[in-house]
């Protein structure tokens, strides 16, 4: 009886000093979540984010530059291109909301570690985030290195439970653990706004490849409610001979499909291609607008113009619900956005673009 009321004591005790610990344990968190909300590893940024005008980001291998020009961004090493608007700005406002969460090791041998050496010396592993106002002046400098291995969670709220890395400023040794850190790239393409023009299937009247050695290749449909998606059974091609059939699958659907999914990986002024023995492919859509690609091998030019006659063709064809209500206005948009550029497409893309006849059909079984 004496040891069973001894067993029931210390199993009361223990209860007790367990619920102590974790008591403890949930105030000390909350008090470090509480204090890291205000230890901003650059506290002033978010007053100052107006006078940014650069952003440069470096690594052991490259360097990428963006700058502001007049109420947008571009990179000027890929001749003052467009960057892509939303990543520059979550770029300068994740600057802002970098949380220092544990002070780490202050002395410059032990950078190796922690991946924050300058990206100027051999080996380093850091990324260098820079953000400087318009004299050229720093208003954020911070070297970002390895994430730590593991999830781990400081307090339940803001950024302390993601996006963990090792930071130091470049002119300060002490390093830190910090939360809601960007990952950064110095490869432009990953900077650069890569939306081109689009041209649903459903506006599609008609597609023309004027291949560089004379060929032609053309596939049409009589009305736009034949489109839809509806498939190759929708488009006919033209001169089509009498042995061959239209492919059930990769015919001239999606052929007219060419402009609806693209991408390019580089670009570059127009006029540094040389554009002659080019191929031309023409998507002519039943509401007028006309979209003119020239191609030399991997390197594409668009223009647009647009033709109201086109519209008299085809029934509904100017009702589409993907067409604009102006489409002379539509065809000024795209000169002006993409008229003055040469785009490097995927070469599965170049290629998808400039199907022979015998791309898009096949020959007829005999019986």
């Amino acid at each position: 009886m004496n040891s069973s009321r001894a067993l029931i004591i210390l199993l009361f005790v223990t209860i007790i000093a367990v619920a102590g610990a974790v008591l403890v344990l949930v105030r000390e968190q909350a008090s470090i979540s509480t204090d890291m909300e205000t230890a901003r590893l650059f506290p002033d940024l978010a007053a100052q984010l107006g006078y940014v005008a650069e952003l440069r980001i470096e690594d052991a291998r490259d360097s990428i530059t963006i700058k502001r020009l007049g109420d947008g961004w571009v990179v000027p090493s890929k001749f003052d291109y467009p960057a892509d608007q939303g990543r520059v700005r979550s770029a300068i406002l994740a600057a802002t909301r970098i949380d220092v969460l544990e002070a780490k090791t202050a002395d410059p041998a032990l950078y190796a570690r922690l991946g924050v050496r300058s990206p100027d010396q051999d080996g380093a592993r850091a990324v260098r985030l820079s953000l400087l106002d318009d004299a050229g002046d720093r208003l954020a400098d911070v070297l970002i290195g390895d994430r730590p291995r593991g999830i781990g969670v400081y307090g339940s709220g803001g950024s302390h439970g993601a996006a963990r890395a090792y930071v130091r400023q470049p002119d300060q040794a002490q390093s830190w653990l910090a939360a809601g850190v960007p990952e950064l790239t110095t490869d432009s393409a990953n900077w650069l706004d890569d939306q081109l023009l689009s041209l649903v299937e459903e506006r599609v009247k008609r597609v023309t490849v004027r291949h560089a050695d004379g060929s032609l290749v053309r596939v049409y449909r009589e009305s736009a409610d034949d489109g839809n998606g509806g498939g190759n059974d929708n488009f006919s091609v033209a001169d089509l001979p009498k042995d061959r059939r239209i492919r059930a699958a990769d015919g001239p659907a999606s052929l007219a499909m060419g402009l609806a999914f693209l991408s390019f990986d580089d670009v570059q002024p127009a006029d540094a291609v040389d554009w002659s023995d080019s191929s031309e492919v023409v998507f002519t859509a039943f509401d007028g607008l006309e979209i003119t690609l020239r191609l030399k091998d991997v390197w594409a030019h668009f223009s647009a113009a647009y033709d109201p006659s086109i519209a008299e063709e085809g029934a509904g064809g100017a009702v589409l619900p993907p067409s604009p209500p102006d489409g002379a206005a539509e065809a000024r948009r795209i000169n002006e956005r993409y008229g003055n550029w040469a785009y490097k497409l995927p070469t599965y893309k170049a290629d998808d673009l400039v199907p022979t006849l015998d791309d898009l059909t096949e020959p007829v079984a005999e019986d």
